[in-house]
């Protein structure tokens, strides 16, 4: 009903469809429905769009007048998903439980084993569970560069801050030693870089699980259920 009437919106009926069907058929559209600033494409779709996700919307927050469990259960994880707070610490702990099982962090948690620690096994783990995340985050800009000193003070106070989330048995001391050994590490690679000891070339490279036991024998099986 609701297309049909936007359809009928749109008509002029004071042309004659057989010297222009498009001016009859859509021809009252750009009066009553001007494009507003900003946007790129205005269409009949876009406003339909709208008007669903409006009335999706009213309907998950409007808890008195469904009785179904499953709309129900529909607005509690509508709830849910825009509750900040509640969000935010179960992503935390989710993120937590996720590089605890990937033999652990130890800017975390000061019980993490260097001996027992795989970096391969946590890199494979990480990189299938935490997607498009960044390898490194470092740029090769001057370190004398007050862009470069700006963008690293930044990235300090925000790693600083997020392992705090995570609940860290670390102290602010502890903290910024790590921190300061990150950094340097992260140095060391971007110096591998630009002496050309990387490989440059497509950013993907198709290989297969035998090929990878090949390269990296000494890969344990810890985490089967990944592939």
């Amino acid at each position: 009903m609701l297309i049909a009437e936007s359809l009928y919106a749109n008509i002029n009926l004071n042309v004659d469809p057989c010297d222009d069907f498009y001016k009859f058929a859509c021809g009252n559209w750009p009066e009553s429905h001007p494009r507003p600033r900003g946007t790129s494409s205005w269409s009949n779709a876009v406003l339909l769009s709208k008007e669903i996700k409006k009335k999706l919307k009213d309907a998950l927050e409007d808890k008195s007048h469904y009785n179904s469990t499953a709309v129900k259960k529909a607005q509690n994880f509508y709830t849910a998903c825009n509750d900040l707070t509640f969000r935010d610490e179960f992503g935390l702990l989710e993120l937590r439980r996720i590089l605890e099982k990937a033999g652990g962090f130890p800017m975390i948690s000061k019980h993490w084993d260097k001996d027992e620690y795989n970096w391969v096994d946590a890199y494979i783990y990480t990189d299938i569970k935490i997607r498009d995340s960044r390898k490194t985050f470092l740029t090769e800009t001057d370190k004398n560069d007050w862009r470069y000193r700006k963008e690293e003070d930044t990235l300090r106070n925000k790693i600083k801050q997020r392992i705090k989330r995570l609940k860290t048995d670390h102290t602010d001391e502890e903290l910024d030693k790590d921190i300061d050994d990150l950094f340097a590490l992260e140095r060391s690679i971007l110096n591998l870089k630009k002496d050309g000891y990387f490989y440059e070339g497509p950013d993907e490279i198709n290989t297969t699980l035998e090929e990878l036991e090949e390269e990296y024998p000494n890969v344990s099986h810890r985490f089967p259920t990944l592939f």
